[in-house]
């Protein structure tokens, strides 16, 4: 019992109080600790759970409170470590300021130990605490996080949508939430509001002091804004975000990991491989440093996929380390990319059986989450699955599922597009697949890269060569060459240039590039 103990009464002083204890002992209705938590102070609990119920019901509401409260002002002042307990003793004790603190920073807590059901619960409590202004906008900003790493995504939007009306443009947290809002819009497949949203975040960057949590909802709003097809937006906020970097004079290495992935991915697009490989690297050096493991079990699923293509077996140590960090976490937004990058890995080591198990995986995880643009790239790994398994009816369906998902002009309907032409020339219905390749090569013709090189390309060749032009056939694949041959420029090692260029789907191009004997066409 501590030397100061909180008493609903003072007719005990705490002398009296330890020797009353003690006499009680015996009976074996309370036990005297042989060691307390906190120091110059002894501690007695309660035998039984029923006699401790017993005794609280004994307290008139209004004791019941006081002494919630002096408990709760005690435990403060001696340096209780558990806010969820002291948020409670508040809540009882009908101080709800006090407690809606308290329940924030227990979802602070919870967030950094990755609880993120715990998140939603605690700002749920100091909502209902009464927490306004400032500190509820902060309090949703936390509830949008763990809703994302949930993958609840219009939980998530709505969370941060509001965080960003309740918080002052003006201050970091404010571009925190937009990033959080960014990332959701991406994910939810919604280009117009994604462009509207970063377009706003930059006039905000603009107007006030260079901000780090600036600079990183800038960087997030690269990769979704490079997936969805609004490339110019995309090279103008990274630029942007380039400019800001240089002119912060203290940037923190969180900022600079965000900056480092939205740069490899936007050299990925301009067909700069080595230097996507290499800012990967410094994103994934950044996140190991900062011990951030969310971020890092989502970096390695993303450099996995590019470095895949140089290095399939360092790619596939990418996947599984990303996928145990994500397993670990619970975050099933960080589980579903890892599941579909390895699903990658595999179809680019021809590990066919174990990438369609990923692949659906991410489907299954995907739909639930309603991350739409997500769930039609697993479904087109899946189609690509099928066509390598010679399932051809099967691919040409789930092509079809993937390409009717996405609105006009999304990027990965290109890839759904292509697949679903060539299985259907697989079937021999020509002319439907030469309908579909023409959709899928003019979608992708401006922004051709990756999986559109080939998926679009080698499709619109194979039924040019099947429809008896091969003037076209050799053409379409030779451009293809073209964008593949200026990403090898850039590797500057000779390893992986073997391996890129030894990849099935490279040799499958100048195949269909060159004459009868294989011979390329200039």
């Amino acid at each position: 019992m501590p030397a100061s103990s909180p008493r609903l009464h003072s007719s005990l002083t705490n002398l009296e109080l330890e020797r009353t204890l003690e006499r009680i002992a015996p009976r074996e209705l309370i036990e005297m600790q042989p060691q307390a938590r906190f120091p110059s102070t002894r501690e007695a609990v309660f035998r039984h759970a029923l006699v401790r119920e017993a005794v609280y019901r004994t307290l008139t509401d209004d004791d019941r409170s006081v002494g919630h409260r002096l408990a709760g002002e005690w435990l403060e002042q001696a340096g209780e470590s558990d806010p969820v307990l002291l948020a409670e003793h508040f809540a009882r004790g009908k101080a709800p300021a006090l407690a809606a603190n308290w329940f924030h920073r227990a979802a602070e807590q919870a967030l950094a130990g990755n609880d993120y059901r715990g998140v939603i619960d605690r700002v749920k409590r100091a909502i209902e605490c009464g927490a306004g202004g400032r500190e509820l906008g902060a309090l949703r900003l936390h509830e949008a996080v763990a809703h994302g790493l949930l993958g609840n995504l219009p939980q998530a939007l709505d969370a941060s949508l509001a965080a960003m009306e309740l918080l002052p443009r003006s201050e970091e947290a404010w571009f925190r939430a937009a990033g959080e809002a960014i990332a959701c819009l991406g994910r939810h497949a919604d280009r117009d509001g994604l462009v509207a949203l970063t377009e706003r975040v930059r006039d905000e960057a603009e107007r006030g002091p260079v901000h780090a949590a600036a600079i990183t909802a800038l960087s997030r709003a690269i990769i979704p804004l490079l997936l969805h097809g609004a490339e110019p937006v995309a090279i103008g906020t990274l630029a942007r975000a380039r400019e800001m970097l240089a002119a912060c004079s203290e940037v923190d290495l969180l900022t600079r990991a965000q900056f480092a992935e939205a740069d490899a991915e936007m050299g990925f697009t301009r067909n700069d491989l080595g230097g996507s490989i290499a800012s990967s690297e410094v994103a994934l050096a950044a996140w190991e440093t900062l011990g951030q493991t969310r971020d890092l079990a989502a970096a390695l699923a993303t450099a996995a996929a590019t470095m895949m293509m140089v290095d399939p077996m360092r790619g596939f140590e990418l996947c599984e380390r990303s996928r145990r960090l994500a397993k670990g976490l619970g975050a099933q937004r960080v589980i579903a990319w890892a599941a579909l990058a390895s699903g990658q890995v595999d179809c680019e080591l021809g590990r066919l059986e174990s990438a369609e198990q990923h692949a659906r995986v991410a489907i299954e995880l995907y739909s639930t989450q309603g991350n739409r643009y997500f769930e039609v790239n697993a479904r087109t790994l899946l189609a690509r699955l099928h066509l390598l398994n010679c399932r051809n009816e099967e691919a040409l369906v789930e092509a079809r599922r993937a390409s009717e998902a996405l609105p006009d002009g999304l990027l990965p309907r290109s890839v759904a597009l292509a697949l679903q032409a060539r299985a259907l020339l697989r079937l021999g219905r020509l002319d439907e697949a030469r309908m579909a390749s023409k959709a899928a090569y003019e979608l992708a013709f401006e922004r051709a890269q990756g999986e559109m090189l080939e998926s679009a390309f080698i499709a619109h060749s194979e039924i040019a060569w099947a429809s008896g032009d091969a003037a076209l056939g050799r053409n379409v694949a030779c451009e293809a060459l073209g964008y593949y041959d200026a990403m090898v420029e850039t590797l500057g090692r000779e390893d992986w240039v073997r391996v890129f260029r030894a990849r099935p789907v490279y040799r499958e191009l100048v195949r269909l590039a060159g004459d009868a004997s294989g011979e390329i066409l200039s």
